[in-house]
């Protein structure tokens, strides 16, 4: 049933992040963080939906516990992983970049798939009850989004326009 959080998205954020973090010169340890923070951001959903960030930083923090990271770096990733909790709210650059990379998809050519992927998994969870329905939430919340960093402002904002001239197409 999880047609959009699944292992493709968490790839997705993965790669997306990465490149972010490349395009603001950030040293290893910064990407290491991102990567990491990335591939546990939505671990939650295997438990519950609402909330999932407190528990997928659950899931990090007792994975990590024996492991070499420093107390601040595990405490970054923590905040990685809730800065991506909506509405978004990063406080630090790298807590930017997950989050325009956690939702990068909206300024992308590929949206109309991965927004199914997504209204697909909300109907099969009962969160969703029809397509006019999600394309009403789906024009407020594009509305409402913007990106955080330089690059996804620059490489995503148009498209997401566009995106979101299509959504209110559908409705019309």
């Amino acid at each position: 049933s999880f047609t959009y959080h699944n292992v493709h998205h968490t790839l997705d954020v993965i790669n997306t992040a990465e490149s972010i973090a490349i395009s603001h010169n950030l040293d290893v340890t910064d990407v290491l963080i991102l990567k990491i923070a990335a591939l546990f951001h939505d671990t939650g959903y295997l438990h519950l939906r609402k909330g999932h960030e407190e528990k997928s930083s659950e899931i990090f923090l007792e994975y990590a516990l024996n492991s070499s990271l420093e107390k601040e770096i595990k405490e970054q990733i923590v905040g990685c992983i809730m800065a991506t909790k909506m509405p978004q709210e990063p406080n630090t650059l790298l807590e930017q970049i997950l989050c325009d990379a956690d939702l990068d998809y909206l300024g992308r050519d590929d949206f109309d798939t991965i927004e199914q992927q997504l209204y697909s998994e909300l109907f099969s969870a009962g969160e969703m009850t029809d397509r006019l329905a999600w394309d009403k939430v789906q024009v407020t919340f594009l509305l409402n989004h913007r990106f955080h960093t330089d690059f996804s402002i620059q490489m995503r904002s148009k498209k997401l326009l566009e995106n979101l001239n299509a959504v209110r197409g559908r409705i019309i």
